[in-house]
């Protein structure tokens, strides 16, 4: 589960527009956080990976990705490493945000956009540490 209102700009400052840009993605724009304040993906079934390199995605998640209330089947690759008592898992998943109902700025939904054009693309980078 990831709470909507913690969206937070890493790649900007205040004079570049760090504080426009998080609220412009809280509001109806993009994620309408205020009606759906929770992401949440729930997984059914985790599937091994043979890798010859320990930094490569090891496991596979199928599960169900809910971005304001729209839910979507979602495969998420994941890789799983033990550091002494902790189990680290790190993912990375991109999807695209039209499915989920986010179309502002969308070139599938909107022509002559020039540079008001936002890529389809999400980009989820996630990090988890469990300790025993």
């Amino acid at each position: 589960m990831v709470d909507m209102h913690s969206i937070n700009t890493l790649d900007l400052n205040e004079e570049q527009g760090k504080n426009y840009l998080n609220i412009h993605l809280k509001s109806e724009d993009f994620f309408l956080s205020k009606l759906f304040p929770e992401t949440i993906y729930r997984f059914y079934n985790i599937q091994s990976v043979v890798t010859p390199y320990q930094t490569d995605t090891n496991y596979i998640f199928d599960g169900e990705l809910t971005i304001k209330g729209i839910s979507r089947k979602q495969k998420i690759n994941v890789l799983i490493s033990k550091i002494d008592n902790i189990l680290i898992l790190n993912a990375r998943v991109e999807i695209d945000r039209t499915k989920w109902g986010i179309i502002y700025g969308s070139t599938k939904f909107f022509k002559f956009l020039g540079m008001h054009k936002v890529f389809d693309a999400i980009s989820i980078d996630m990090r988890l540490e469990l300790v025993s």
